[in-house]
């Protein structure tokens, strides 16, 4: 088997994913049956080749999808288990009048939130058959492991969501989360795909139709992100805004700007949300592993961020998640010292990945309490 017989069969699998895709909310089950064997066939190629990754990248990820897929099929099943509506987070009953209505309202919102996060997995899928880790070694000849690190960092967060969507597949347990958790980590699997496709830009294509109307939607989303910052700290939304102006003013050394700027955003951020001052007592001496040089670390903060909901996978997979979008921007810095520039294609998927954790980091920090 050849490399050309590998992108053959990866075009095959996309094109299948596309038109299986008009009639995903009608034929939700049948959709997942019939992309089963280009999955197979893709994976057993991809093997043979020894194509650096993708058979774990895309075997978690469709795992996942088939999680979610089973919590589809069971919700009728379940809902007869949710008997004290009190464990349910707030949010999947906002706007809900009559407790009569309310299981009906669950199951409808479940089944929606279910088919948002496997429609974005299925297209983080496709991507993750196009990056080739080794194409990027060999493209960027770095002297260190940098790239090997931002590949462990990427199968980290496929894994991650794999063991997240495990720990979610019955009713209740998916309802105990805020409603937005599952489709979010989808959506965070698909922008860091997207981000990584960009760093060989001689290969990047342009997104076809469905791709782009699901990036669309990714974006509108996330648009919101400026309000949600200035509510943790005007400061965040000046710093923010400073990114978005640095690409958007077209100068010779933007790359730079927005990468200093997102750096000290990410960083300040987490303060915000899990201070100094909040962190070290919750951590009461149980966890001294989680604090470095008397300051909590990265985890420590993120670990308090959830607290209320108090969910181990989610709390990994956000740890996973930040882990690699860090990874990514030292990845980007590097190739910025090294004078060969950052394409704008490169640039505005880092901030589309930047919104997309901003949104869900922020979200968590705000909807975690109502449960």
């Amino acid at each position: 088997m050849s490399t050309s017989s590998y992108l053959a069969m990866q075009k095959q699998l996309e094109q299948a994913s596309r038109a299986l895709r008009p009639a995903y909310l009608d034929s939700f089950q049948q959709m997942e049956k019939a992309l089963e064997p280009f999955r197979r066939s893709h994976l057993a190629l991809a093997e043979q080749l020894k194509v650096s990754g993708v058979v774990t990248r895309m075997q978690e990820i469709a795992q996942a999808n088939q999680r979610m897929l089973t919590s589809f099929d069971k919700i009728k099943i379940d809902t007869r288990g949710i008997d004290n509506l009190a464990r349910v987070h707030a949010s999947w009953m906002r706007n809900v009048q009559a407790s009569a209505d309310r299981l009906s309202h669950i199951q409808a919102s479940a089944k929606l939130a279910l088919t948002s996060a496997s429609q974005m997995a299925t297209i983080a899928e496709t991507f993750s058959t196009r990056i080739d880790f080794d194409r990027i070694r060999n493209a960027f000849k770095f002297q260190d492991d940098i790239v090997a690190q931002l590949q462990g960092r990427f199968e980290n967060l496929t894994s991650g969501f794999d063991r997240l969507a495990l720990a979610v597949e019955s009713l209740p347990k998916l309802t105990a989360l805020p409603s937005f958790v599952l489709p979010s980590a989808s959506r965070e699997v698909l922008v860091t795909g997207r981000a990584v496709m960009e760093l060989w830009p001689d290969d990047a294509e342009d997104a076809d139709d469905e791709q782009a109307s699901v990036l669309a939607d990714v974006r509108e989303e996330t648009s919101g992100v400026f309000d949600l910052l200035s509510r943790v700290n005007p400061a965040l939304a000046k710093a923010y805004q400073g990114a978005r102006e640095a690409l958007s003013g077209g100068g010779i050394d933007r790359g730079r700007h927005v990468l200093a700027s997102l750096r000290e955003l990410w960083g300040h951020l987490l303060r915000s949300l899990a201070s100094d001052e909040n962190v070290i007592p919750w951590l009461s001496g149980k966890h001294p592993e989680l604090l470095h040089e008397g300051k909590p670390t990265r985890r420590a903060r993120i670990l308090y961020v959830c607290r209320e909901i108090n969910h181990e996978p989610l709390s990994d997979f956000l740890d996973s998640d930040t882990k690699a979008l860090v990874e990514y921007v030292q990845f980007l810095n590097r190739v910025h010292q090294l004078e060969t520039g950052l394409s704008d294609r490169q640039l505005n998927a880092l901030l589309l990945r930047t919104d997309s954790w901003l949104t869900f980091m922020i979200q968590i920090s705000e909807e975690g309490h109502e449960c």
